[in-house]
């Protein structure tokens, strides 16, 4: 029998006084800590010959924070910790350095630079130099855009969104203490009972993400929609929507490159005050408001009640050092990446190298749409860190209350450092990968003729698998991150999106970008997902093989179903888009004698979609033009993607399209798995679109690995019997006291 650890709960690394059991441990693939983010930056600093200051500025040796404005500093635009290729670590131990992407407004480039993390090492190199572009909008420029976008609101526009909307921009200066006047408005108008959060009177903006596009090459736009300050927060939009035009370092010389209310479009805010004459005839006030959806976000437990402290949980049955976890035949490394999320390395079962890696590499959500905002919105996820959107997990919500949770590091961004999510990862056995069932069962009648040899009997297996979760809450999207190791050997991941969909005012009631609502005026806007995963199995003497089922008469006229299994040559034979259920697609070790069966991992993607948009309009993320792509390993092609794609669509700094070539498949193979949906939201979908049935994932389940099932009779969890009325009692599991009494008289019961 295997043997199944128990969790050892040192009383020095539990929290006491919570009702669950939480382990705040680091591991060895965790993000940065505040100490090595700190060394990182000084000794970049002294590399550089500056002066490292308020945590993530780099000034000159002879200056001071009081002589540099704010967004006139050299600044860090992005640090995280940088994992090497599998070559360059030793299981879990490699040389823990920083990426720092660091920008000097007015350069041509942000220079990225590799850098030790401890005092005594100060390695420095610098890896790439990005065009300045293509860089994310860190706060600072936020900050910027606010205040324009806020001056942008004053004056005669200002007055327009007053007497239309009845509202006003809400924007509070640095150093300001007094609350907006929207928000007073609102209070005195609702009395007392007003929610703190629910301010119908303010707009506040919202960006779509892509800043370089096609339409404009070279430039730096964002188109931001106003929203009333109500939640859900994406829900309550106005038809006004703002073009601005940011290229320039110099703020003085950003600019209003669009404007478009209810529909109508204007060049500039000058041209839109020319027809002040006409707009009681070209717009519709829109003063009175009221949210269809605050009985659902006012406090209200309906069924659930906040749990005791002194509640009781069992025990997770397996070991958990340092985020190195083992459960049954399972062993591995798990850790959240910050641009990436949830990730898991050195992956054994029954001590066999099962994965290197493996985990999401990158999302992109693109919307379909008539405004300005929804043609704008196509949103490449790891610009933001999957891994720094890590959400709270609840016990009882997210989780049973019995599951073990893991503390995760993360760096939301430079400025605001290193940050500890209490919960971000959950651990748990269970049985509902198989519906709470059997992993095998079969049941024979027994024989009623006494004078017949009796050939009834009864078996099942009854194990639990594996679930490590978490959650990352990305905008208006949450999305579940699920992996699922069974004791089958075999390995899954979901991703189970929920939250909140994308709405618009309707410029028609036609259905053509989404479903209607005439009663919230609202469109639910079509809008697609996509998640993609890299594997690296079975270590690097591996290949790909294709198992082809023919119908009958399909392959040389032979009369019964049959098939061919064959090797996948090249990279680009190594593209498939998956829809296809005659062909089953595998990753196996090489090396099999002539005539055996090669070991290998089968891979089915549950959800493959295809792109929907062209390939213009996908150089970013040309991984969605297939469901999964074979290429060899390489250490300059670990990211499918980059902080930068999601900014410059025409350019990508890393472009997927090359790693694709005529290049042999016959050793160290890896997978990118495009997994999906089309999301036509309904009225269902609103506020809040449920999480059932969009489960997405991969599955990676042993194709002729083992001589024979993995969680047989020598295991824990096998039954097997003769005895009819025994089966139908049914059995229970140890320590139960049935237990001794049964298994006392079984002679051959495993240890």
């Amino acid at each position: 029998m295997l043997k199944v650890f128990t969790l050892l709960a040192i009383a020095s690394i539990i929290c006491n006084c919570l009702a669950y059991l939480h382990l705040p441990e680091r591991g060895p693939f965790d993000e940065l800590s505040f100490d090595e983010v700190h060394n990182a930056f000084k000794n970049l600093a002294i590399f550089l010959r500056k002066k490292y200051t308020d945590g993530y500025f780099f000034l000159p040796l002879d200056a001071n924070s009081t002589s540099v404005p704010m967004h006139a500093r050299t600044r860090a635009l992005h640090v995280a910790l940088e994992v090497p290729s599998k070559h360059k670590r030793e299981g879990r131990h490699f040389t823990r350095l920083a990426r720092i992407a660091l920008y000097t407004p007015g350069s041509e480039y942000v220079h990225e630079y590799l850098v030790g993390t401890t005092q005594t090492n100060v390695t420095i190199t610098e890896s790439r130099r990005v065009p300045a572009l293509k860089r994310p909008v860190d706060e600072i420029e936020m900050r910027a855009l606010d205040h324009f976008l806020s001056q942008t609101c004053t004056g005669e526009f200002g007055q327009f969104l007053s007497l239309y909307y009845g509202a006003t921009f809400m924007y509070v200066e640095d150093g300001q203490f007094a609350l907006p006047a929207c928000v007073q408005s609102t209070e005195r108008q609702a009395g007392q009972h007003a929610a703190p959060s629910s301010f119908h009177s303010c707009l506040f903006s919202m960006f779509a993400s892509p800043r370089v596009t096609l339409q404009r090459p070279n430039r730096r736009v964002s188109v931001f929609r106003l929203n009333r300050f109500v939640p859900p927060y994406n829900q309550h939009p106005i038809d006004v929507h703002i073009e601005i035009d940011h290229t320039e370092t110099e703020q003085s010389f950003w600019s209003v490159s669009g404007l478009s209310i209810q529909g109508h479009r204007f060049q500039s805010i000058n041209e839109f005050l020319s027809v002040k004459p006409r707009w009681s005839s070209l717009f519709v006030r829109k003063v009175n408001f009221t949210s269809p959806f605050m009985d659902s976000h006012t406090r209200l437990i309906s069924g659930l009640c906040p749990r005791a402290q002194a509640s009781s949980t069992k025990s997770f049955q397996g070991k958990i050092v340092d985020k190195h976890i083992s459960y049954g035949p399972w062993e591995f490394d798990v850790a959240v990446r910050h641009e990436t999320g949830i990730r898991f390395y050195n992956v054994y079962f029954n001590r066999q190298l099962m994965m290197h890696e493996a985990g999401l590499d990158e999302t992109v959500t693109i919307y379909g749409g008539e405004t300005p905002f929804m043609r704008a919105l196509t949103s490449l996820e790891s610009m933001f860190g999957v891994g720094s959107l890590t959400s709270e997990l609840s016990p009882g919500i997210d989780c049973p209350v019995d599951a073990v949770f893991l503390a995760v590091p993360i760096i939301p961004s430079p400025s605001v450092g290193v940050r500890t999510v209490h919960n971000g990862i959950c651990i748990y056995a269970s049985s509902a990968n198989v519906h709470e069932g059997p992993l095998r069962r079969y049941f024979r009648s027994h024989g009623e003729n006494q004078m017949h040899p009796d050939s009834g009997y009864a078996t099942g297996v009854v194990k639990k698998s594996l679930y490590v979760v978490t959650q990352a809450a990305i905008f208006n999207y949450h999305y579940a991150f699920v992996n699922i190791f069974s004791p089958s050997g075999s390995y899954a991941s979901y991703v189970v999106p929920s939250g909140y969909i994308h709405v618009d005012v309707p410029a028609s009631t036609d259905h053509l970008f989404g479903y209607v609502s005439s009663k919230l005026d609202l469109r639910f806007t079509i809008h697609t997902h996509h998640f993609l995963f890299f594997v690296d199995a079975l270590g690097a003497n591996n290949s790909v093989e294709q198992t082809r089922v023919y119908a009958e008469g399909q392959n040389g006229g032979l009369d019964r179903m049959n098939m061919k299994v064959m090797k996948v040559r090249t990279e680009r034979e190594g593209r498939f888009q998956q829809s296809d259920p005659t062909t089953h697609l595998a990753l196996c070790l090489t090396g099999a004698t002539s005539g055996a069966n090669s070991q290998c991992l089968q891979i089915t993607n549950t959800a493959p979609v295809p792109s929907m948009v062209s390939r213009n309009s996908s150089r970013s993320f040309a991984w969605i033009r297939q469901s999964l792509w074979f290429t060899k390993y390489k250490e300059n092609e670990l990211r499918a993607s980059s902080i930068y794609n999601g900014v410059d669509l025409t350019d990508p700094v890393v472009d997927f399209a090359t790693f694709s070539t005529y290049e042999t498949l016959d050793e160290d193979v890896v997978m990118w798995i495009n997994i999906g949906f089309i999301h036509i939201p309904v009225n269902e979908d609103i506020p809040h679109t449920p999480s059932k049935g969009s489960q997405l994932g991969l599955i990676l389940s042993p194709q002729n690995f083992f001589p024979q099932n993995p969680d047989g009779p020598t295991s824990t969890g096998y039954v097997f019997t003769i005895d009819r009325k025994e089966w139908i009692n049914g059995y229970v599991e140890s320590p139960h006291p049935d237990c001794k009494l049964a298994n006392a008289s079984i002679v051959n019961l495993p240890d």
